[in-house]
């Protein structure tokens, strides 16, 4: 069984628009390496309407000195433009790099360096009936978060478990930092339809499961599979 460590701790917050803003003043103000994360739906030739109050709080906090809003959207796009064609499917995840002049120490106060893309519809609709999308979206986000953090580390190996130097390369080319902290809202939450308690169990389920890792061999029948579909359909009638 393959393990992951719990550090860094990844801190999940899902509240309201309200709370989520005066948090850039409290919390984000005393820790490195954040990582924001943005769910919502994401056509990346297409106008984003900044119309939720946590999306609008983000564009305006890393505006920069640009005097477009949507300098933001137009940077993020542009990233998932490159990586799916315009169009990133509900529950995968981006990590994108925030602009050098609004990045990190230098460029924001809280030392920001990194916002993630997590959708969770193609435009502002119900997704109640998608039983599993939060799950996999937390899920998508941790697998990103760790494949960052090893490039950053320098850390990647090989099937063969030796140090994978093409991933350190490219991690000290980017310059790339650890992501230390996670402050997220709720995925699916609002005008997804998805209660609070479901996102919140599966959140926490993904986290768990992300963390205990798989046997090197797993099939789709075994015991350790089955038990993870148990808890994952525990959490689908909340």
């Amino acid at each position: 069984m393959t393990r992951r460590s719990a550090s860094p701790s990844r801190a999940c917050f899902w509240m309201s628009p309200t709370r989520c803003a005066s948090l850039h003043s409290t919390t984000c103000a005393r820790a490195a390496g954040w990582l924001l994360l943005l769910s919502c739906a994401y056509r990346a030739y297409r106008s984003l309407t900044l119309l939720r109050r946590f999306d609008l709080v983000l564009s305006r906090a890393f505006q920069g000195r640009s005097a477009d809003v949507y300098a933001l959207t137009d940077h993020v796009q542009a990233t998932l433009g490159t990586r799916w064609g315009g169009f990133a499917p509900a529950g995968t995840c981006t990590l994108v790099p925030l602009p050098a002049g609004v990045s990190g120490r230098g460029g924001n106060k809280w030392g920001t360096h990194t916002l993630a893309v997590v959708p969770t519809m193609k435009e502002p609709e119900w997704v109640g009936w998608n039983r599993e999308l939060v799950y996999n979206g937390m899920w998508s986000l941790l697998c990103e978060i760790g494949r960052w953090n090893e490039e950053a580390e320098g850390a990647g190996r090989d099937a063969g478990g030796r140090q994978c130097l093409e991933a350190k390369r490219e991690g000290e080319k980017n310059g790339q930092e650890r992501i230390e902290r996670v402050v997220m809202t709720g995925l699916g939450t609002g005008t997804g339809g998805v209660s609070a308690a479901r996102c919140g169990r599966q959140m926490v389920l993904a986290v768990k499961h992300y963390l205990q890792g798989l046997p090197e061999k797993v099939r789709w029948d075994s015991a350790e599979e089955k038990r993870r579909m148990q808890d994952l359909n525990a959490t689908i009638d909340v």
